[in-house]
């Protein structure tokens, strides 16, 4: 503990993954082996967001008529590790440690991390962008057909169920403990138990009435007597209660803006920057949609490269996320719902003019 006291100010400014691997060597153990179930190794692994496979989702493609195997598998959750080819998997990989199964490649890229989807799919002999996405992988995937595809198997990790987790985070949380932090678990086990007995015992001895029952007026004021006046809220909760009634009424909730993509107003809220899918406007590139304004008939008829509204810098969620898929969304103004800009004379009118207009 000394040594770690030394090293508080190094830890500090570690990422993630120096972090994980300082105390790997801490507690020796090998940060390469993903089979490890070291507190450290089960919590942080680092890296891309692990995708965890069911055992529902390839149970069509094991090849187990074992009952008691299957019995087994069946309450486990598996991780992919490596999708390599058929004559190598032995060499790199142990098959007591590991499970191989030949998945399809659509279901192997989106529970992998996105870089290692880009290289199987060229493995495939496929042409993939620097910025291909998961789905347009699996897109391409879909209608996807050749010799390799045979060729290549999934190893997976067989990773234990949440109990069996739990268990084993117990146990080494129990290992790690002092002496008197366990007294003080026992305790507090017991007044638990003690809490319990007494509630329900309680719940017994308070009066029911049943349907027809005459009911005294002295035990009805008895009971309310026994409740009322109640105790006054506490402090914490009053905070709690005007915190939640501030941040639902605040200003940010209730403004709107203009969506760059559809045109709409839309909360704050739920607009993000118009440059964070900057890579994703050219599907918007739809010829003969818009027209610029032409002050003089002489003046070249010209149109916008892109379909949007170019004096807002803000995109809505809906169309964000139809963007990213590849897909043009339903109400963006580059599906024939473009009509420009609204002309000065029209905008500065009053309301009664605009009545009269309309």
């Amino acid at each position: 503990m000394e040594h770690f006291a030394m090293q508080k100010p190094l830890l500090a400014n570690m990422n993630i993954s120096s972090f994980v691997y300082y105390f790997n060597y801490m507690f020796d153990c090998d940060a390469r082996d993903k089979t490890c179930s070291c507190v450290w190794c089960l919590n942080f692994k680092g890296g891309h967001k692990t995708r965890v496979l069911t055992y529902d989702m390839i149970e069509k493609y094991l090849d187990i008529k074992n009952e008691s195997e299957v019995a087994l598998l069946e309450t486990k959750s598996f991780e992919i590790v490596e999708y390599v080819e058929t004559l190598d998997i032995e060499d790199k990989f142990d098959s007591k440690k590991y499970l191989y199964v030949s998945l399809p490649p659509t279901l192997v890229v989106q529970h992998m991390p996105i870089t290692r989807s880009r290289q199987i799919a060229a493995s495939h002999g496929m042409e993939v962008a620097s910025r291909a996405t998961i789905d347009m992988l699996k897109t391409m995937f879909k209608s996807h057909s050749c010799e390799s595809c045979k060729q290549f198997t999934t190893v997976l990790l067989v990773k234990p169920s949440s109990q069996e987790r739990q268990k084993s985070l117990k146990k080494d949380r129990m290992l790690t403990m002092t002496k008197e932090q366990k007294i003080l678990i026992e305790k507090q086990n017991i007044q638990r138990k003690i809490a319990f007995k007494e509630r329900v015992k309680q719940a017994k001895t308070e009066p029911t009435f049943q349907k027809g029952q005459v009911i005294n007026d002295d035990d009805v004021q008895d009971d309310f007597a026994s409740v009322f006046p109640p105790e006054p809220v506490d402090k914490v909760v009053i905070h709690e209660v005007v915190t939640a009634a501030c941040a639902k009424t605040r200003s940010e909730m209730f403004e709107e803006a203009g969506c760059a993509v559809c045109g709409q107003l839309v909360p704050t809220s739920k607009l993000s920057k118009l440059s964070a899918v900057k890579h994703y406007l050219q599907i918007l590139n739809i010829p003969g949609t818009t027209r610029q304004e032409r002050f003089t008939k002489n003046d070249k008829i010209k149109s916008y490269p892109i379909a949007i509204d170019h004096t807002c810098n803000r995109i809505c969620n809906d169309c964000r996320s139809t963007l990213r898929l590849g897909k043009v969304p339903r109400y963006a103004l580059a599906n024939g719902l473009w009509i420009g800009a609204v002309p000065e004379v029209l905008s500065s009118l009053r309301y009664i003019e605009k009545m009269l207009i309309a």
